[in-house]
């Protein structure tokens, strides 16, 4: 004599459909503040700025600039988190 019920789920469901939940609410609210705090950054900061690149003067925005570093600081994170060659391998 098992207590099982069969015809209830093992996992409740944690919406009823076309309701979202509070924290996905806050979720997209706060991507939408910092999407609009970064636009607003951004046009504030369009200023071309002058930059000695081994030997040669660039004139490049400085939102593109702080950009550029975070896309290729975050790529260089990540390649050495992944591809560690003094890692030991099991």
């Amino acid at each position: 004599m098992s207590r099982e019920e069969p015809d209830s789920p093992a996992i409740a469901d944690p919406a009823p459909e076309g309701k979202t939940s509070l924290l996905a609410k806050l979720r997209i609210g706060l991507l939408l503040v910092a999407t609009a705090v970064l636009i607003i950054v951004a046009t504030l900061n369009w200023n071309p700025i002058p930059i000695d690149l081994m030997g040669r003067d660039i004139e490049v925005p400085l939102s593109l600039l702080v950009i550029l570093t975070f896309v290729c600081g975050t790529i260089f994170g990540i390649l050495l988190v992944n591809f560690r060659p003094w890692r030991k391998h099991d």
